[in-house]
């Protein structure tokens, strides 16, 4: 029934489109002509925190609890300087300090541009950047200028507080490195505090324009430090740069498919002119799905981020794939009538088509329900360019072949007869029992070794997969590596308040256990209790009585603690945060897992602030997004298999071979180097739904059949019929995301693996796997024999 319905849409939609196929060209063209002239709306952005951060995680319930304690609605932005010695000395010597507080001075002062409009005059006073810092280290940094240019300036480096001229200053989170008195590395941090969006890009501006200063700086190389400044902005700017340096890449790549593409053609036309033009014609179609994609998202104002450069790789190689199936069809058809030819193929390629297709959309579509926002946009963005490449093959491209080419291809006997001759043999030989189970010995093995490769995969991401692992900032990234191996502060909140001080003494012992607390690192309300703390139980009021006289010499501390009147007109403690120190953990994946441990040993009661925390959740639930979004695409294919290709035998087939191709190309991005994060997730769901172009035709080629596979010159029959096209097929997309391998950045290379290493795999399993798991069968296939309506005794 199923297939009665398959042959009668595309028997109706093959005689529709044999009737009109200028019309159908001219309705395609100028349709997709006017959807893509919405390309002049599009504008590139991306945010690598906000953008890369799966939201409803642990994360997003600790930056909640920041937002409450400090009555803010949305994250504060930071920058940050770091500055180090050229000659690896310390930093608190009078040159190399001085030279770093200049730099913060020139940067501090330079002017925020109130309004984007050239014709609107500012009102009030010219504001420069430091005019919207909020919190900043300022503070220590004016104490130490000051001790550093007194003649009698004493330095008393320390952890966490160090003595200037006999003052303690509170100094754990600026400096880094400090070993007998001498400190490798000093943080200036800058937070923002501006619920206004304007604001925040406007010193998002100011930011970029400070970093491009110093970077002129430091090419100079006569400074006595070497400075970085870091912000989202500046890693958002180099992810930009990344995108757009991948266009040469993905013009070599579609040369490179172009001229696969016309080769492979001039094997059905020979003349020059006609092949050129039906190779315009198979790249015109996934390259106008492409662009009218990115068009829609233009036109209802979604930005491009850097993941969506992926996708016109990805339409192509998918759109050439079904151009290959259908051209040699329609060229290997001996039917002399073209309506009769244009039947034929829709009925036997449309519905493997369909399906390849709309397991890809699928595919997509699931991966975008696990996937950060900017992997999100990627994901709608490709489903749609997917659909819209399979009505332009079905409606654009099969009218160009009817109209324009209406011949077969000229095969001469003794040719044919030695192709027929090859595939018999090797249908023999596989066939042969001792080379099936050998061969079947074989597969197990390989299921169970890439099985366990793709088990050793670890979870890891960092901002620096992204971008050039070439370029300043990646560099500079991976120094910052050392600076957190040092410490690194993180922030505690307290979300249920104590009763009483000895509830407050019992949860704080807890945390002063953990392992990789720092040594001798003490907490702001430790040392207070300390001082003024006594011995039997307090109400937090009456211990915190005289928080004010503590916070003379500490004001760094004031804005941990707030008091609120209670009920009966009592001052009492409404919120509390401390400080606490770790240290041992420097590379992003060392101090995700660090913070997962952290979170499962804190009391009950305590919330912590990591500024990173979005990527540390990113790389933790790396794991499980995979699996999930695995299985449930894999189910949906399932379905989908069975809409289309509905016999057990066939599906479980498809399925196996899925399952195979897409295990085996997890294993080999493992032994390639690749680490599970998001990146590699998207890849991995886009690689199932394109390994179904490489199940999908053959098993339904031989699910209509209908004859023994058993029988070697029908198995035959079928291997040849996709062998070439299947072999075209993996060669073009291969060679359109082959120079993307040699671009330096993460993101792209691993796209490129992963390409590679299903287009192979499943170039295997469609010539020799499939055809080995389908000669197991029965000795009949429970298959339908569809049948033409007019010529009721002719297989089609």
């Amino acid at each position: 029934m199923i297939l009665a319905c398959h042959r009668h849409i595309f028997f109706a939609l093959g005689k529709c489109i044999a009737l009109y196929p200028i019309l159908f060209i001219t309705v395609c063209l100028t349709a997709s002509s006017m959807v893509s002239v919405g390309i002049i709306f599009a504008y590139f952005t991306d945010n690598f925190r906000s953008g890369y951060a799966i939201p409803h995680l642990q994360s997003s319930k600790e930056h909640a609890v920041l937002h409450d304690f400090y009555h803010i609605t949305r994250d504060p932005y930071k920058i940050v300087l770091i500055g180090e010695s050229t000659d690896g000395g310390s930093m608190l010597r009078q040159g190399e300090f001085a030279a770093m507080r200049f730099e913060i001075e020139r940067g501090l002062s330079l002017p925020v541009n109130e309004h984007h409009r050239a014709d609107l005059q500012p009102t009030g006073p010219k504001k420069a950047l430091r005019d919207y810092v909020t919190i900043s280290a300022e503070r220590s940094f004016t104490l130490i200028g000051d001790c550093l240019s007194s003649p009698t300036c004493k330095v008393q480096v320390g952890f966490p507080y160090s003595m200037l001229n006999d003052r303690r200053v509170w100094t754990a989170p600026i400096m880094y490195g400090v070993e007998n008195g001498s400190v490798s590395t000093l943080v200036y941090h800058m937070l923002f505090f501006n619920p206004d969006a304007g604001a925040i890009k406007r010193i998002k501006d100011v930011e970029l324009q400070w970093n491009r200063l110093l970077q002129k700086r430091n090419a100079r190389n006569t400074s006595l430090v070497q400075l970085r400044l870091f912000g989202d902005q500046i890693v958002d700017d180099e992810i930009r740069q990344g995108a757009i340096g991948s266009m040469p890449y993905f013009l070599i790549g579609a040369a490179l498919m172009t001229l696969i593409v016309y080769t492979s053609v001039r094997h059905y036309d020979k003349g020059f002119i006609p092949a050129a033009v039906l190779t315009l014609w198979t790249i015109l179609c996934p390259l106008l799905a492409a662009t009218m994609s990115i068009s829609c998202f233009a036109i209802i104002g979604i930005p491009i981020n850097c993941v969506m450069f992926l996708m016109p790789f990805l339409v192509l190689g998918v759109g050439v794939d079904d151009a290959f199936l259908m051209m040699h069809k329609w060229f290997s058809s001996k039917d002399a009538r073209r309506v009769t030819r244009l039947c034929s193929v829709l009925i036997a390629i449309g519905p493997s088509i369909s399906l390849t297709s709309l397991t890809n959309v699928f595919a997509f579509l699931i991966g975008s329900l696990l996937s950060p926002p900017a992997v999100r946009t990627f994901c709608f963005c490709t489903a749609l360019a997917l659909v819209f490449d399979w009505l332009l093959q079905l409606f654009m491209f099969a009218p160009v072949l009817i109209r324009f080419y209406s011949f077969s291809t000229p095969t001469s006997a003794i040719s044919s007869q030695k192709y027929e001759s090859a595939f018999a043999t090797y249908a023999k030989f596989i066939q042969k029992r001792v080379i099936r189970y050998s061969f079947l010995l074989m597969l197990i093995a390989y299921w169970m070794a890439t099985g366990f490769f793709a088990f050793q995969m670890r979870e890891n991401f960092s901002p620096e997969k992204t971008f050039d692992t070439n370029s300043y900032l990646a560099q500079s990234i991976v120094k910052n590596e050392k600076m957190y191996f040092d410490h690194e502060m993180i922030r505690v909140f307290f979300t249920t308040m104590p009763e009483d001080t000895h509830d407050l003494r019992h949860r704080m012992k807890l945390i002063d256990q953990i392992e990789y607390v720092c040594d001798n690192f003490t907490t702001w309300i430790d040392e207070y209790d300390a001082i003024y703390g006594r011995d039997e139980r307090q109400r937090l009021q009456d211990h915190f009585a005289n928080i004010a006289a503590f916070f003379v010499d500490r004001p760094d501390f004031t804005k941990l603690i707030e008091f609120e009147h209670t009920r009966d007109g009592a001052f009492g403690v409404s919120k509390l945060a401390f400080d606490i120190c770790v240290h041992g953990f420097g590379s992003w994946r060392e101090r995700a897992l660090m913070v997962r441990d952290l979170r499962s040993r804190l009391p009950e009661g305590f919330s912590i602030h990591i500024f990173d925390s979005a990527i540390f959740d990113l790389i933790l639930s790396s794991r499980e997004a995979v699996i999930k979004s695995v299985l449930v695409t894999v189910l949906c294919m399932v379905m989908l298999c069975a809409l289309f290709i509905p016999t057990l035998r066939a599906t479980s087939v498809a399925v196996t071979s899925v399952a195979s191709i897409t295990i085996g190309m997890i294993g080999g991005l493992y032994l390639w180097g690749a680490d599970l994060d998001t990146m590699v997730m998207v890849d991995i769901v886009m690689a199932i739904g394109m390994t179904v172009d490489f199940s999908a035709h053959i098993s339904y080629l031989c699910f209509i059949n209908g004859a023994s596979l058993r029988e070697p010159n029908k198995l035959a029959e079928v291997v040849q019929a996709v062998a070439f096209p299947t072999a075209q097929a993996a060669l073009t997309t291969m060679a359109c995301v082959v120079p993307l391998y040699f671009y330096r950045i993460y993101m792209y290379v691993t796209f490129a693996k992963t390409v590679i290493l299903s287009a192979m795999i499943g170039f295997i399993h469609t010539v020799f796997v499939i055809p080995l798991l389908l000669s197991f069968l029965g000795d009949h296939s429970n298959v339908a024999i569809i049948r033409s309506p007019k010529h009721n005794g002719n297989r089609e």
